[in-house]
């Protein structure tokens, strides 16, 4: 989770995981493309499957991921994914899902014991009416929890200008069990990971 920014010039890669590989001294094995409003996945499943891969790193709309995951288990190739957006990719592919590992970068929904998630259950009900919980829906409400908190300490009369040097000032802030933390040089909210499985009737599973 993070926000991201130009300054003055400043390049700024949209692959994370392109600089994590990079800083770790480690490489990208095989790289598949899905075009921009395409679910066509055949080019990536053909450059991906080839190496018969041990996880896989999604940047993809979940349909696009669903006839990925397709492919690959035709090409029988069974990668644990890291994928943005697992209850709507559970539901686009019914049973085929079950079994696929899934990393996450918030708590778990329905664990109330951690007080920002029972917070945020209780706010989905009350604004809403509705108390169907997800990955997606939670990382959202934090997200705003972070851009209220920084919009406060930015103060009246707020500029763009203003903003990102109020949340630069977030260090471990605790928003009830999730810490965040900003700086000049991080635009990284957390590094929080939870590892997750799909299973019977897409099911969400620690």
């Amino acid at each position: 989770m993070g926000y991201h920014v130009q300054r003055n010039g400043d390049a700024v890669d949209p692959c994370e995981a392109e600089q994590a590989v990079k800083k770790y001294g480690l490489a990208i094995d095989a790289l598949g493309t899905v075009e921009p409003n395409s679910s066509d996945a055949t080019s990536a499943v053909a450059a991906i499957a080839r190496i018969q891969p041990q996880a896989i790193v999604m940047y993809a709309s979940y349909k696009a991921s669903a006839e990925f995951v397709r492919g690959m288990r035709a090409a029988q190739s069974y990668a644990q994914l890291s994928i943005v957006g697992a209850t709507a990719l559970a539901k686009e592919l019914g049973n085929e899902v079950r079994g696929i590992g899934v990393s996450q970068i918030v708590p778990f929904p329905w664990n109330i014991g951690v007080p920002i998630v029972k917070e945020y259950q209780t706010v989905m009900k009350a604004e809403t009416g509705k108390s169907e919980c997800s990955f997606l829906t939670l990382e959202s409400y934090l997200s705003a929890r972070i851009l209220v908190e920084g919009l406060r300490r930015a103060g009246r009369d707020l500029t763009r200008e203003k903003l990102i040097p109020a949340l630069e000032t977030m260090h471990d802030v605790n928003f009830g069990g999730f810490r965040v933390s900003f700086s000049r040089t991080n635009h990284e909210a957390s590094k929080f990971v939870e590892l997750t499985v799909i299973g019977k009737d897409g099911q969400i599973l620690r």
